[in-house]
């Protein structure tokens, strides 16, 4: 039990020292894209990739479903069941994100993308492109992220963080070096680089890996076993149905703002989102490590452990709603620093965008933990349920009150979140969860 708190609480400050460069060079990379792609190109990329993101998690939860299998073996010891679960996951995913590329590439020349993106500004050839470069690279990367979900099993989840924030270095240096060496590069070639170079990094992570840290488990095709395909399956339906179902409710935003609201919105609520979420991303490396250290107490029947985890998060919690009020008055002065005046953010949307991530938060403590017991049959329908209303609400919301609107539907559907999962979370650790607060 005390090893599990010194190996998570070595990987919050293994991960804090990462993000510590990490924010301020996404931070960056959002300032030097709408300079260098105007306001109305940076909203085609967003919008673009959120809406190619949505497709990209068509992977069954195949990665959740192979980490939450993997804290058994690894408690275990059990090198060769682990290696199995890994190559099958390997080889499985590879056959899903390849079938989903070559589809891509044959429909995706059928699609008007002007008018899916809402947009007169590129050719209909530019888009495609843009379109194509940025599915298949969300496919391999896909593929790739599995090593990340290996060290989460493995209670590692600092090396995802470190591998993340190489590929974000490596990609603002890219963005910023390319107009020293192509004349007038275009949106296509700052795409690239965006898409490409986390491929690259992960890759090279992947390979590193297996060849030293986990060479007793790398995939290979000899230990494919097509036994464990329906476990994951099994498992990782359920994260697929979650994932797609949030999927659904929030990374549609781009698409609601520039159809229900303006294009140019779609901007000013990621630069928002992007401010707004500050305390939320500092938070999440709080989180990370408990899924895994959650699960791995869980199958041991350690539930004071947990416990005791929850109520530290939730004083976390508190503290971080007290900065929050800070972050919102500081707002109109981070924004004049951070972008100067290429947008305008009323300050309506800095309340309701803080709002929402303080409310977000809070469901997060409770969704992480039982995202570990493995007990998420609740959970993958209640966000189907969400799913279907929260686009609804969200465009009517959203045309009354702009904006401010889309982050208030936010709010309200992680409101719901908090009710159930608490209740959820109470049961399993007091061992007294049945029927399907137990599935």
């Amino acid at each position: 039990m005390q090893s599990r708190t010194k190996n998570m609480v070595r990987n919050i400050k293994y991960s804090f020292l990462i993000k510590g460069v990490s924010l301020p060079v996404s931070f960056l990379m959002i300032r030097v894209l709408i300079d260098k792609l105007t306001p109305d190109g940076y909203a085609v990329w967003i919008i673009l990739s959120s809406t190619l993101g949505m497709l990209s998690f068509f992977n069954i939860g195949l990665g959740n479903g192979m980490r939450n299998m993997l804290f058994e073996s690894f408690a275990d010891g059990n090198n060769r069941k682990s290696k199995e679960i890994i190559s099958t996951a390997y080889l499985s995913l590879a056959a899903i994100t390849l079938t989903l590329s070559l589809i891509a590439a044959a429909i995706f020349p059928l699609f008007n993308w002007n008018q899916i993106l809402n947009t007169p500004s590129y050719s209909q050839m530019e888009l495609l492109i843009l379109a194509l470069m940025v599915f298949c690279g969300l496919m391999a990367q896909l593929e790739l992220n599995l090593i990340v979900s290996i060290m989460q099993a493995k209670q590692l989840t600092a090396y995802g963080d470190m591998i993340s924030v190489i590929g974000q270095i490596l990609s603002l240096v890219g963005v910023m070096v390319l107009p020293l060496l192509m004349p007038e590069p275009g949106l296509i070639h700052y795409c690239a680089i965006i898409v490409l170079t986390p491929i690259a990094i992960t890759l090279l992570f992947s390979l590193y890996l297996f060849l030293t840290k986990l060479k007793d488990i790398r995939p290979s095709l000899r230990f494919y076993n097509k036994e464990y395909l329906h476990s994951l399956l099994g498992v990782g339906a359920k994260f697929f149905v979650i994932q797609v179902a949030w999927l659904i409710m929030y990374q549609s935003n781009s698409i609601i703002i520039a159809h229900v609201i303006d294009t140019e919105q779609v901007t000013t609520f990621n630069v928002a989102y992007k401010y707004c979420s500050l305390l939320q991303m500092i938070f999440i490396l709080l989180m990370d490590p408990t899924w895994s250290a959650a699960g791995d107490a869980y199958v041991k029947r350690e539930f004071d452990w947990i416990r005791n985890t929850e109520r530290r998060l939730n004083r976390v919690w508190q503290l971080f709603l007290g900065i929050s009020i800070c972050q919102c008055l500081v707002a109109p002065i981070v924004y004049k620093i951070w972008i100067g005046n290429a947008v305008s953010i009323h300050w309506t949307i800095t309340l309701s965008g803080i709002i929402y991530f303080i409310v977000s938060m809070k469901a997060a403590i409770y969704c992480n933990i039982i995202n570990g017991t493995g007990k998420i049959k609740l959970q993958h329908i209640m966000y189907v349920i969400q799913a279907v209303a929260y686009i609804p609400i969200a465009i009517v919301v959203g045309r009354y009150l702009g904006v401010a609107g889309i982050f208030a539907a936010m709010s309200f559907i992680q409101l719901t979140n908090i009710v159930w999962m608490s209740k959820q979370y109470n049961l399993l650790t007091t061992d007294t969860a049945t029927g399907i607060w137990n599935k």
